[in-house]
């Protein structure tokens, strides 16, 4: 696969070759249109903060959080519902946090336009805000597919992406009318009454499904290794040798942190924690209330890892051959760009 440009960790991705940009994330994006577009105007909307933190102070712009934990959850809703918010110019829902507590802040970032049926209205990400950093959260904002007639979908096909920051999927919002934008944040090793920013939700990055757009492109749009040709990013691959070093350098992060490390057993197991049953085979058992991994030896050990990964992703080239490089077009019969 071609080097992409990405600015955080994406999880559960589902990889398209829509021009070299992007991928296609059904729940979340953190990519940067350049240059990007003006911040959008800040809209208040009724704040209400649950859980383990409190409402400190608000303004026109920010809210201050209070952590009451050194761990816990907390949810603070900005409800527009009243008066819809409206993003329809940008391409992503974004929120500035800047967190001057000690702990890390794993953030989930959700937008919805119908709360009747959120789960097709929404757009979320997930991030992990470190202690003293101050962050611009961003989600891409899902649009409904255009119209085969329109001016885009003519001159560059149908595509799940299109280089001004539309991207269509059947879960989307209405970017004109958002009605709730929530962050859930939990953490651990706070120290009680630690502050955190939280901004108001707005609008960043550029969009646009201008037809006169089109007339800005120079062709074909990717190289041979199906990477954008007008831009480029720290570790672009300039050819197929580019790609094999890049895939030495993975296997070489994979081995480093799949062996077991101090304290650990060959299973990954705590090796100075609590000794269960010995049973030779994987399992889970609940042990002092609590459900946990135990390994063969019976030690407990957590488990992370991928939980989803595809074969491959494929771009049909039959009608969109203007796109790709005269070297990567073969026949007609030819459908599919790998």
């Amino acid at each position: 696969m071609a080097n992409t440009p990405s600015s955080g960790w994406r999880l559960c991705t589902v990889l398209t070759l829509a021009l070299g940009l992007s991928s296609t994330l059904p729940a979340c994006a953190t990519q940067v249109l350049s240059p990007p577009a003006a911040p959008s105007d800040v809209e208040s909307g009724d704040v209400t903060v649950t859980g383990a933190a409190r409402l400190h102070g608000k303004d026109e712009s920010n809210i201050e959080l209070r952590l009451d934990n050194p761990f816990g959850r907390a949810t603070v809703e900005f409800d527009y519902q009243a008066k819809g918010l409206d993003l329809s110019a940008f391409r992503d829902l974004s929120l500035r946090i800047k967190n001057q507590s000690a702990a890390e802040l794993d953030v989930v970032l959700t937008g919805i336009s119908n709360l009747e049926v959120a789960y097709q209205s929404s757009a979320q990400g997930r991030f992990l805000v470190r202690p003293a950093e101050q962050a611009d959260l961003r989600v891409l904002m899902m649009r409904p597919a255009l119209p085969k007639t329109h001016p885009l979908v003519q001159g560059l096909g149908n595509l799940f992406a299109f280089p001004w920051g539309h991207q269509h999927s059947w879960q989307y919002m209405d970017t004109a009318a958002i009605v709730r934008v929530t962050a859930r944040i939990e953490w651990t090793k706070a120290r009680a009454g630690q502050a955190v920013f939280i901004g108001r939700p707005q609008g960043l990055g550029q969009y646009s499904v201008d037809p006169s757009l089109l007339d800005t492109l120079k062709l074909p749009l990717v190289d041979t290794l199906g990477q954008e040709r007008g831009r480029d990013w720290p570790h672009k691959a300039d050819g197929p040798e580019a790609l094999e070093q890049d895939a030495a350098r993975d296997l070489e992060l994979v081995s480093r942190v799949t062996h077991p490390g101090p304290g650990r057993n060959r299973f990954g197991g705590f090796a100075d924690g609590p000794v269960l049953k010995t049973t030779g085979f994987f399992r889970v058992e609940k042990f002092q209330g609590k459900w946990w991994f135990v390994d063969p030896e019976g030690r407990l050990f957590w488990s992370v890892g991928v939980n989803c990964a595809g074969q491959a992703a494929d771009t049909r080239v039959k009608g969109r051959e203007k796109l790709f490089p005269e070297s990567n077009r073969t026949a007609a019969e030819v459908f599919y760009y790998r």
